[in-house]
C-alpha cells in the first residue's frame, strides 16, 4: 500500500479548515451586529418616551378637567353676584318677620276654606353658610282636607308676591278618613323654605 499521497492530503485538508474558519470569521465581523443594538436601544427609547407622553398627557388632562371646574364654579358664583345686584332679586330676597309670613300661609288657608292652620315660627337653617343671607322654614301639617283645597293652598303660598322666594322643600300628603263630602280626606305635610337677607 503506498502513503505517498497522505502528507499533500492532509495539508489540503488543514488549509480547507483553516480557511473556513477564516470564512466564518469574517462573516462573524461582517455581520451588523451594531445596528441590532442600535435599533434595540432606538425601540427601548421610543417606549420610554411613549410612556412619558402618556403621563404627561393625563396629567394634563387631570389639569383641564379641574380647570373646567373651576370655571364652572367662578361661573355660578358671578351669576349669583349678578343676581345679587339686580333690582329685581332685591325683592326676592328681602327680610320678612317669620311671624308675618306665618300669618300669610295661615291667610291663604282660611281664604280657602281651611280655618286653624298654623304654620311654626321660621326656624334658622344654617346648614350651607351663604354670609349675609339666611334660610328660614316653615312648617304645617293639616289634618282631612279635600286634596284640591290643599293643592290650591300650596300655589297660592308660593306664588304670593308680599312674600316672594317661598319654595316647598318637602311635601307629604296621606289619605285619610271620608269626608262629610264623601271625598275622602288627606293629611298634608309640608315645609317651606325661604332665602332672606340677614337684617
Amino acid at each position: 500500500m503506498s502513503t505517498l499521497g497522505t502528507p499533500s492530503t492532509s495539508s489540503a485538508q488543514d488549509r480547507s479548515l483553516e480557511l473556513a474558519m477564516t470564512a466564518m470569521s469574517a462573516e462573524r465581523s461582517n455581520r451588523p451586529r451594531i445596528l441590532i443594538l442600535a435599533a434595540g436601544l432606538l425601540l427601548a427609547i421610543a417606549i420610554a418616551y411613549l410612556g412619558w407622553g402618556l403621563v404627561v398627557s393625563g396629567a394634563a388632562k387631570a389639569r383641564l378637567s379641574k380647570a373646567r371646574g373651576d370655571y364652572r364654579n367662578l361661573e355660578s358664583l358671578v351669576q349669583q353676584v349678578r343676581s345679587n345686584f339686580d333690582p329685581t332679586s332685591t325683592e326676592l330676597y328681602k327680610p320678612v318677620t317669620p311671624s308675618n309670613v306665618a300669618n300669610k300661609i295661615q291667610t291663604h288657608a282660611e281664604s280657602l276654606g281651611m280655618p286653624g292652620v298654623i304654620s311654626s315660627t321660621g326656624a334658622d337653617i344654617r346648614s350651607v353658610n351663604v354670609k349675609g343671607y339666611v334660610q328660614k322654614q316653615y312648617s304645617v301639617n293639616i289634618l282631612e282636607k279635600d286634596p284640591r283645597l290643599l293643592l290650591q293652598w300650596l300655589q297660592k303660598v308660593v306664588q304670593d308676591n308680599e312674600v316672594p322666594g317661598m319654595d316647598i322643600s318637602r311635601v307629604k300628603l296621606t289619605p285619610g278618613f271620608k269626608l262629610p263630602s264623601g271625598a275622602v280626606g288627606w293629611n298634608l305635610e309640608v315645609t317651606f323654605k325661604r332665602w332672606q337677607r340677614e337684617s
